[in-house]
């Protein structure tokens, strides 16, 4: 009985540890600067890939849920790199083709300052990810990164300088004056976008849509309005459509260079086939209509048969 037991106790120890060694697996970083000044750049960096050998050759997808303190931060840009789509919610979806290697950076992410203070920390949590090989999901653990508020020293000293020559203790009016003429603005959202196919409910922190609109439509202009005159557009006007899926990007370059891409995925449906019977039913009348003629010729053949035959015999006893 004690080597039966052992026996099974091996072997499950043995499929375990083959599962482990066989099992994919991966993990995800954000990476950049550990301390800012005002703004900062950070990425979601893939790591450690291990057998993503399905069909896309490496990781060409991955979801997760990015989460931060808005009272402290605001996300004032994010976008995909190496040609990944990002759609953004709730949940960050990023998907490809094929698929990119260890060490990768897949997503960028532009935060700035709102509330933090001077040497104030704040943390970073990218959570629930999943990552695919075009074959199978692969889960990974959660990853954060925490941040520093500083201040340029630069700036202390121009303002203990100015304390000091100022005799009066007034604030400089001209530095003043000079720093909030040279501040740019960040807005890179839109007002509106209006489409001459189909409809959508705007919503400007919303920045993917869904829209369908007919076969006939070949063609879709777009029109989008910026909240900020200061902030430029690309992707107005008019674009062509194929039939099925369509994505138009619309970006948002606001006066301080930062960018905000809303997505349009437009689905043109494909042509209805009808099936004519035309033919059939001209075919089905004509025959139709012959067969009312025949009936009437046969009767009338059949009575001219008749009397001819009648007067030949007729004709013959008279003769006689």
């Amino acid at each position: 009985m004690r080597k039966i037991l052992f026996s099974i106790t091996l072997l499950l120890t043995t499929l375990l540890f083959s599962q482990n060694v066989n099992a994919s697996s991966f993990n995800t970083n954000i990476v950049g600067n550990d301390t800012f000044e005002n703004e900062i750049t950070l990425y979601i960096q893939v790591n450690n890939l291990v057998d993503f050998n399905g069909a896309c050759n490496g990781l060409c997808g991955l979801v997760g849920n990015l989460s931060y303190d808005t009272e402290k931060l605001e996300l004032t840009s994010i976008s995909a790199l190496e040609d990944f789509d990002l759609t953004q919610g709730n949940t960050l979806v990023l998907y490809k083709s094929t698929g990119v290697a260890s060490g990768t950076k897949i997503l960028s992410m532009n935060f700035k300052n709102k509330s933090l203070a001077k040497d104030e920390t704040t943390t970073i949590t990218f959570s629930n990810v999943i990552a695919s090989d075009g074959d199978k999901d692969i889960n990974t653990s959660d990853t954060s990164k925490t941040i520093k508020f500083i201040v340029k020293e630069t700036e202390n000293n121009n303002t203990s300088n100015n304390n000091n020559s100022n005799t009066n203790n007034k604030p400089n009016t001209n530095t003043t004056n000079k720093k909030e003429e040279t501040k740019k603005s960040n807005n890179n959202y839109l007002s509106s976008i209006t489409l001459s196919n189909g409809t959508i409910n705007f919503d400007k922190d919303t920045l993917t849509y869904d829209v369908v609109v007919g076969y006939e439509t070949t063609t879709i202009e777009v029109e989008a309005k910026v909240e900020d005159n200061k902030a430029t557009i690309t992707g107005n006007g008019t674009h062509n459509l194929n039939v099925g899926s369509n994505v138009i990007k619309l970006t948002i370059k606001a006066e301080d260079e930062s960018e905000r891409t809303y997505i349009l995925n437009i689905n043109r449906e494909e042509k209805e086939i009808i099936v004519e019977e035309d033919n059939e039913i001209v075919e089905d009348e004509i025959i139709e209509k012959e067969n009312n003629y025949v009936i009437p010729i046969v009767i009338i053949s059949l009575i001219l048969i008749v009397g001819i035959v009648g007067f030949v015999v007729w004709k013959k006893k008279n003769n006689k």
